[in-house]
């Protein structure tokens, strides 16, 4: 065992369920988009490949969108 998590059942019917990256890593990416921060910035920061962070991103980006009140 590698001392990971198979899938945390509360992030089931979440943007994050189905994806590799730790929630950590989530949380952080969202951080540095708050900051503004470029893609390339947060892959380098987050030591994360650069298609990793665009995937990452752009379902924050969505979700967020989805989720807005109106």
């Amino acid at each position: 065992m590698d001392g990971r998590l198979k899938e945390a059942p509360f992030l089931t019917d979440t943007i994050f369920a189905g994806h590799h990256q730790p929630l950590k890593v989530w949380v952080l990416c969202l951080y540095f988009m708050g900051l503004n921060v470029s893609n390339d910035q947060i892959a380098h920061e987050l030591d994360v490949d650069r298609s990793d962070v665009h995937q990452m991103t752009t379902a924050l980006r969505e979700g967020i969108v989805k989720k807005s009140p109106q």
